[in-house]
């Protein structure tokens, strides 16, 4: 049991003697000349979100059988500068792990198991997919953490099989493509 506090004392010190060094390398100044570095400089931390939304003034139909790429036409935050809304695609600005999450909602119900398959493509290759069986709720979503490089670009599909075209609902809570930088 001694040992035990001891190791813990140690850790415990090792933490403070840690922090104080961390902390006496910046200036009591820091931060009140209107930089966000250490001692005067500007802090290099990069802008890494963006969130996309379909155009205002179309419901983008679907037609059946056959994969669509889903228009995003409308920035409300791009941070990244990564997101072209006459394409809708994003163009990776820089080597890194994203998290991207893309929500699709159909106007109206579909009807009851219809396949529907949303695909996260890189570079015109499918990395990611999720199907599902919709009908009265007609939202399907995909998300995940990506390794990703400089230059890739990602673009979102979807299908599906119901027998006839469908719309995609444009309201922004209930369709977009968004996304950030983790690290």
């Amino acid at each position: 049991m001694k040992n035990l506090q001891k190791t813990s004392k140690r850790l415990f010190l090792g933490i403070i003697i840690l922090s104080l060094a961390i902390t006496s390398s910046c200036s009591p100044e820091d931060g009140k000349d209107g930089k966000d570095g250490i001692n005067g400089t500007n802090a290099s931390i990069a802008n890494t979100g963006f969130h996309v939304i379909p155009p205002e003034t179309f419901d983008q139909s679907i037609p059946n059988i056959t994969y669509t790429k889903v228009q995003f036409g409308v920035e409300t935050t791009d941070d990244m500068n990564a997101f072209n809304t006459a394409t809708s695609e994003l163009t990776i600005p820089q080597n890194g792990f994203y998290h991207l999450s893309v929500t699709l909602k159909f106007f109206t119900a579909l009807p009851d198991n219809s396949p529907v398959v949303v695909q996260l493509r890189k570079n015109g290759w499918q990395f990611k997919s999720f199907s599902q069986r919709l009908g009265a709720v007609p939202s399907i979503n995909i998300n995940g953490d990506f390794s990703l490089n400089a230059g890739d670009v990602i673009t979102v599909f979807i299908f599906q099989n119901t027998g006839a075209a469908q719309s995609l609902d444009r309201v922004a809570n209930n369709t977009y493509f968004t996304g950030y930088r983790v690290y």
